[in-house]
């Protein structure tokens, strides 16, 4: 689906591509050239969701009822804490987008914003401007076709300048898993897959616990998988058991921890093998752990 094909003719898409990515009215200006007056007005229809044709307003409240509605027939609703789905050509990318579109339908709404500091690629893009979720995409090192559409910020180092986190409801963090990712992105060692056991533990529950003292609602959700082929011996590290151990925060409840197996194909026989000779077991999936972020009203 593009919802850019289907906006009403009386809403100016440029305009609309910097609101839908969380730019200020102020940047908006800047960036099109365009008087506030015009930014003001095309927001206000932007942010009214009777503006928008029937067939974008199903795909945003995640309603497959409507007689005739074919465009949301890959999404399945999530009733179990085990996401698992069919094998694809672009396994990661495919993954990203359905476990990003089940968590935006169980925690947000239309307009609110979704971060995503680990953004990659950018899959996140699509997925929430496909679904009227506004958002904040970021990456340490900008890389692929999209760079022009994320910021770059190291999210160690610095939090997001978000003009409302009233607004804020899932913050998505999809981070390198430690020595997994070891010199794919770079080799210095301030990248999280550089860094040592204790410090990448340290640095994923800082950023966990310094967004939940900035978000007023919502959940911060953290996919992870354990390490065990880059170990020797393929010892089993569990990071997620570790992450929640440390995290302690008055604004944070643990919602749930979910589980997104892999598909069995992408192992080689060889390490059936290994595991049959061995008795061990390998590790096929990933975890989300979800924090239900705590009014700060009632704090």
């Amino acid at each position: 689906m593009d919802i850019i094909k289907m906006l009403p003719k009386e809403f100016d898409q440029e305009i609309f591509n910097y609101w839908i990515s969380s730019r200020t009215n102020e940047e908006i200006s800047c960036l099109t050239n365009k008087d506030k007056f015009q930014i003001e007005d095309q927001v206000a229809k932007f942010t009214n969701i009777k503006n928008y044709p029937d067939e974008i307003i199903d795909f945003a409240f995640f309603d497959q009822s409507r007689t005739g509605n074919d465009l949301d027939d890959e999404f399945v609703y999530p009733i179990f804490n085990v996401w698992q789905y069919e094998e694809s050509k672009n396994e990661e990318s495919f993954y990203e987008k359905r476990i990003l579109s089940n968590l935006l339908y169980l925690y947000s709404q239309p307009f609110d914003v979704i971060i995503d500091p680990f953004a990659g690629k950018g899959s996140t893009i699509d997925v929430c401007k496909n679904r009227l979720r506004r958002f904040w995409v970021s990456d340490r090192k900008l890389y692929g076709p999209r760079m022009n559409q994320l910021r770059e910020s190291d999210i160690l180092k610095n939090m997001p300048l978000i003009e409302d986190w009233n607004s804020v409801s899932v913050t998505f963090l999809d981070p390198p898993y430690w020595a997994q990712a070891a010199g794919k992105y770079s080799n210095d060692r301030e990248d999280l897959g550089n860094m040592t056991l204790e410090n990448f533990t340290r640095s994923i529950v800082e950023i966990v616990q310094n967004f939940a003292s900035f978000q007023r609602k919502g959940v911060i959700a953290l996919t992870m998988r354990a390490t065990q082929e880059s170990n020797s011996n393929r010892h089993y590290i569990d990071h997620a058991m570790q992450i929640i151990n440390n995290v302690k925060s008055q604004y944070l409840e643990l919602e749930n921890r979910i589980s997104c197996p892999y598909s069995i194909n992408r192992y080689p026989s060889s390490k059936v093998e290994w595991s049959k000779l061995n008795r061990k077991l390998y590790v096929n999936n990933r975890e989300i752990i979800v924090w239900r972020v705590c009014s700060k009203d009632k704090q």
